[in-house]
């Protein structure tokens, strides 16, 4: 009799799973579209990290806000992430030897900066994120998701390219799988300077 309960039950919990998931706000799903290549970001006030070596990888002063065009780079290559995301975790390590790569290339390491915003995630989520995946560059909360749909809403995970006057040079939606793709997309924006 239990069986007979359970194949009539299991479909209405099916559907009602659907219906909630079909009216649940999702990320990406900002007010504006993702930024496409050619187009602008808007300025976004972020709060200057702790650290003093984040804030000279900046170049910034030691204040409590400052604008993405404060940054003294050239080009500026943004994730979107959340820390308890799945694919985000996953993309962690490839950031990581894109830093790295950046960071060993002298041509590169003086013009090109990377950040992450951490979409949906407060500070108390994003310290055992930095220290389990060993994240190097700066990730600043974004626990309103403000500062992600400002930025069009993009993924997580996804990278903006864009030079440090707002303008995208590239975007990358999911994994990055390839990151030689990325890095050659991050190389011919450079040589545009």
């Amino acid at each position: 009799m239990r069986r007979k309960h359970f194949w009539i039950l299991f479909p209405l919990f099916l559907f009602g799973l659907a219906i909630t998931f079909n009216s649940m706000p999702a990320f990406g799903k900002g007010k504006t579209p993702p930024p496409a290549a050619k187009t602008s970001i808007p300025q976004v006030k972020l709060t200057a990290p702790s650290s003093p070596e984040l804030q000279n990888y900046l170049g910034i002063e030691i204040n409590s806000e400052f604008n993405l065009s404060q940054i003294r780079t050239k080009l500026i290559l943004i994730e979107i992430l959340n820390t308890f995301c799945p694919d985000c975790q996953k993309n962690a390590p490839q950031m990581n030897r894109v830093f790295n790569i950046v960071e060993n290339d002298a041509d590169l390491k003086s013009d090109i900066k990377l950040i992450g915003i951490a979409a949906g995630n407060d500070a108390s989520h994003i310290e055992p994120f930095i220290k389990e995946f060993k994240i190097k560059f700066p990730v600043f909360p974004d626990p309103d998701n403000k500062i992600h749909e400002l930025l069009g809403g993009a993924g997580p995970p996804s990278v903006i390219l864009a030079d440090i006057h707002g303008k995208v040079l590239f975007v990358h939606e999911g994994v990055l799988e390839d990151i030689d793709f990325l890095l050659e997309q991050i190389r011919e924006g450079h040589k545009q300077l």
